[in-house]
């Protein structure tokens, strides 16, 4: 949280992407009693879209996204370790 106290440093702001997802499936209930998990249930399958949209390092997933997006120059990566930081005391208790 901002305050008048801490110095605080902007590099970059970070937008919003809004996205609309379809999952089509049966017209009714298909029981897995019934068809034994045959059929994918909608849920499940948008959990999955959900949960591969980021890799284990955070990174997003989706082709393209990251076209046209510069890497930071080494001369500002060498400077950031200047300010003596750490996650912990950047994040707090």
């Amino acid at each position: 949280m901002w305050d008048r106290d801490t110095p605080s440093i902007c590099v970059a702001l970070r937008g919003l992407v809004g996205e609309e997802v379809t999952v089509k499936a049966a017209d009714r209930d298909l029981h897995s009693g019934l068809y034994g998990g045959a059929a994918a249930n909608p849920i499940r399958i948008l959990a999955r879209i959900l949960a591969d949209i980021h890799d284990e390092d955070g990174r997003v997933t989706i082709p393209g996204f990251y076209d046209g997006v510069e890497e930071t120059p080494s001369q500002i990566l060498n400077s950031w370790q200047t300010l003596g930081e750490t996650a912990e005391t950047f994040l707090g208790p």
